[in-house]
């Protein structure tokens, strides 16, 4: 079960009636009602609760006003992985090995191939020793 935040808004507001229902039972305690007036202006109420989603307002709202309820709920969870997804499982996991051991062996393919620095040192001074001498023909 995981807890979801809902909101419902209540227009039949006669100015008598104390007793209002949002569709699902909220948590005790996370039910906050706001009373909207016609003229705009916003009040916060405490609420009373009772069991299947009921909640009481005393004194009673003003005939005509809108209740904005903000509510907490339980909700079942339905992130659990469907049979046929749990069937794949094994499958997606064979998948990631066999490309984690491609990987591997690509890397140490490199190492074993790698360029050690008294290599690349000799060959950038072949390249510098080029580079003079492309500079002194060009400059006669």
């Amino acid at each position: 079960m995981s807890t979801v935040t809902k909101r419902h808004v209540i227009t039949s507001v006669d100015g008598t009636q104390q007793l209002f229902q949002v569709p699902d039972e909220y948590t005790a305690g996370t039910l906050w009602a706001f009373i909207v007036l016609a003229n705009t202006s916003v009040t916060l109420r405490d609420t009373t609760y009772f069991d299947g989603g009921f909640f009481q307002l005393t004194p009673a709202p003003p005939a005509g006003s809108n209740l904005y309820c903000i509510y907490d709920t339980e909700v079942e969870d339905t992130t659990s992985p469907t049979p046929p997804t749990s069937l794949q499982i094994p499958e997606n996991i064979l998948k990631i090995l066999t490309n984690m051991n491609i990987t591997i062996k690509g890397m140490d393919k490199a190492i074993q191939n790698r360029v050690t620095i008294e290599d690349f040192s000799a060959s950038m001074e072949l390249m510098s020793d080029r580079i003079r001498r492309l500079e002194l023909l060009a400059a006669t």
